[in-house]
This record gives C-alpha cells, structure tokens and sequence, in this order.
C-alpha cells in the first residue's frame, strides 16, 4: 500500500459501513472472516466499526470476549498496514486517523 493508498483508505472510514447485528454468532463470524482476510483493510474497518457500535448488545461474555479478540487483531492489522504507508510509528497511527478525519470534517464545513 503506498501513502496516498493509506490516505485514501483513511478518508473512506466514515463511509464504511458496519456488519449487521444480525445476531451474535454470525456477527462473531463474520469479524472471522474479515480478520482472517488478508488483503482487504476495508474489512478489518467493519469490524473495529461494528464492535465499537455493537459492545452494549454482545450477548454474553464469551460472544463479547470473540469480539473484543477479533476487533484487536483488526486494529493491530489495520495500524501495521498504515503505519508502514503513511511511514509513521504503529502507536501514532490511531491518533493520526482521528486528525485526519477531523480535519476533513472542518474542511467541508468551511
């Protein structure tokens, strides 16, 4: 993935849509399967977006525990992907994206 790649990918989160909370169990598989997906960040962004609008109706521990996993290791991926793009520190990446955004946010505003 070269920078503007990385750029681009990040300008698309907003858009990106989450998984269905169709139930737990297929939600638990579906964050499988993006996670497991090697070559598609867009993927790994549904499941950190759908965990984080999803945590307050996990039904049980275990299927909340699954989630958690699976979004982490989305994260941890989405983060090594852009962090070597953007040629940047794994640690600065999150706090890079939310100023990214932010600032396109202000952009259209303007």
């Amino acid at each position: 993935m070269t920078k503007e790649d990385g750029i681009e990918l990040i300008e698309r989160i907003p858009f990106i849509t989450v998984f269905e909370p169709c139930g737990s169990k297929s939600r638990i598989d579906a964050y499988k399967k993006a996670v497991s997906n090697k070559k598609d960040p867009v993927q790994w962004i549904k499941v950190i977006k759908s965990d984080f609008l999803h945590k307050e109706t996990a039904a049980g521990k275990i299927n909340e525990r699954l989630e958690k996993e699976y979004a982490a290791r989305a994260k941890q991926k989405l983060h090594e992907l852009l962090a070597q793009a953007l040629e940047i520190k794994q640690e600065e990446v999150e706090l890079f994206i939310t100023q990214h955004i932010k600032n396109m946010d202000q952009g259209a505003a303007d």
